[in-house]
């Protein structure tokens, strides 16, 4: 079985600082399968993408193609 599930962190940029961001953890059979960094800043953009992720039961083969789809048009 997959789950998503997100996770909060600080990232450091050269230009704006310290910032907070969101990112993904895709968890197989109960182990983290895969991590994906920094891709939100707004919580809430976050937890509906991630509430989409299970809703839909994404295969994780699919999750990267997604985030790119979701961050240029902005929906899922």
């Amino acid at each position: 079985m997959v789950t998503y599930e997100l996770f909060e962190e600080t990232c450091q940029n050269d230009i704006v600082g310290n910032y907070v961001s969101y990112g993904i953890i895709c968890y197989k059979d109960n182990n983290a399968d895969l991590i994906i960094h920094d891709i939100f800043l707004d919580h809430s953009d976050a937890a509906c993408f991630i509430d989409g992720l299970n809703k839909y039961k994404l295969d994780p083969i699919h999750l990267k193609q997604v985030i790119e789809e979701y961050l240029q048009y902005g929906n899922m």
